[in-house]
């Protein structure tokens, strides 16, 4: 079920926090981290350290919710270094 992106949406809707569940290579693939960081910015602190370091993510999670910023890489300001 970890693994089944509409499961992870789903239960992404109940709870923000269900991405943290979510299959590593779900974290992993671009394009469902970009749909979910589009839904809820909070998504970035569960995305791959790869991901994170992506600009183009960033500002996707961050168009969602500013405060996100803070789970991007260092090296695009924030906190986490890659």
């Amino acid at each position: 079920m970890q693994a089944d992106p509409e499961v992870v949406i789903t239960a992404q809707e109940q709870n923000g926090a269900a991405f943290a569940f979510a299959a590593p290579e779900l974290r992993s693939s671009y394009s469902f981290v970009m749909k979910m960081g589009r839904r809820n910015g909070w998504a970035l602190a569960n995305a791959s350290d790869e991901l994170q370091a992506g600009p183009d993510v960033v500002v996707a999670a961050e168009g969602e919710k500013e405060e996100a910023q803070k789970y991007a890489a260092q090296n695009l300001g924030g906190r986490k270094g890659v």
